[in-house]
């Protein structure tokens, strides 16, 4: 018999030192085992300050009641440091996404573009839900930029987008607004927390965010190659592409990213299986991409 994941949060170290003692006790008198080394104490702290003497590592190696005092800890898959900063977080999920998209690209190369949207959203979003928390109360536009970096780089990875697409194109394909999701998640743990606090059933949250319509679902991949080639390298104006760029200087009159959205968001509510959808929606962007891509290929040859 074991016990694991247990986390203790108190406002100083006397206080910190009595949790010890408690959980110490009760593992004795039930004849459990603490295992310090698989322990941790962290001093979150503002970021300027300096860790109070009690706290510091010194040599390396420093504990407090025989438990560590470690500068980082792993905590349900969230990597926690004592200035709360989430750039280990985000390197890790950068990492992660990549090895995970290096073992199933063969499967990806001929995947539909509403399956590669699933993958990253079973493989890849429930660590971002990790950094919420962060994105609701981080202040350093830098660290929130960078958090954003990598929700947009992880999606384009999966999908197969540029890394010239848009954000703003990025989030319409996403359909997942992350900063209400940030800012409901912390409401969500503060009144758990209350709840827990007063010992009030009653005080906790019966509200849940409204779930988003999946905006690629039953969406071929030629939707994606006409995505980049919407954002693809114009050698004669040296520039990148853009909807506006070839309408007004190389004479396409083709849709929009936006408006092929729009076509397949009414095609995705009319009733038919996914099948009959993609090869239907497929004989109407092919010939749009053929389009595209002759305007895009005279572009690069003048």
């Amino acid at each position: 018999m074991y016990a694991d994941d247990l986390l203790i949060i108190c406002s100083d170290h006397s206080k910190l030192k009595l949790a010890i003692e408690i959980i110490k006790d009760w593992s004795s008198n039930n004849s459990m085992i603490l295992n310090n080394n698989k322990s941790g104490i962290i001093e979150f702290r503002p970021r300027r300050s300096k860790p109070s003497k009690i706290f510091q590592v010194k040599n390396g190696v420093n504990s407090f009641c025989g438990i560590p005092i470690v500068s980082q800890y792993k905590y349900l898959g969230l990597t926690l440091n004592p200035t709360l900063q989430p750039m280990q977080q985000i390197n890790s999920i950068s990492r992660k996404a990549r090895e995970i998209y290096a073992r199933i690209c063969p499967f990806l190369f001929s995947a539909e573009a509403d399956t590669r949207k699933n993958l990253w959203q079973i493989f890849i979003l429930p660590q971002i839900e990790f950094v919420l928390l962060f994105l609701a109360n981080e202040n350093t536009q830098y660290l929130r930029k960078k958090i954003n970096q990598v929700i947009f780089g992880t999606f384009k990875l999966f999908m197969g987008l540029s890394k010239n697409t848009p954000n703003k194109v990025t989030n319409l394909l996403i359909n997942y607004d992350f900063v209400q999701r940030a800012y409901y998640t912390q409401t969500l743990s503060r009144l758990k927390w209350e709840a827990r606090c007063f010992s009030n059933p009653l005080l906790l949250p019966n509200f849940r965010i409204r779930k988003e319509d999946n905006s690629l679902s039953r969406t071929p991949q030629e939707f994606i190659t006409y995505t980049n080639l919407f954002n693809s390298y114009c050698s004669r104006c040296h520039c990148i592409n853009s909807f506006s760029h070839l309408k007004n200087f190389h004479g396409f009159r083709g849709p929009s990213v936006e408006d092929v959205l729009s076509l397949i968001k009414s095609f995705r509510n009319k009733k038919g299986n996914r099948k009959f959808t993609l090869n239907h929606l497929k004989k109407i962007i092919v010939p749009l991409v053929n389009v595209l891509k002759s305007t895009v290929v005279s572009t690069r040859s003048l």
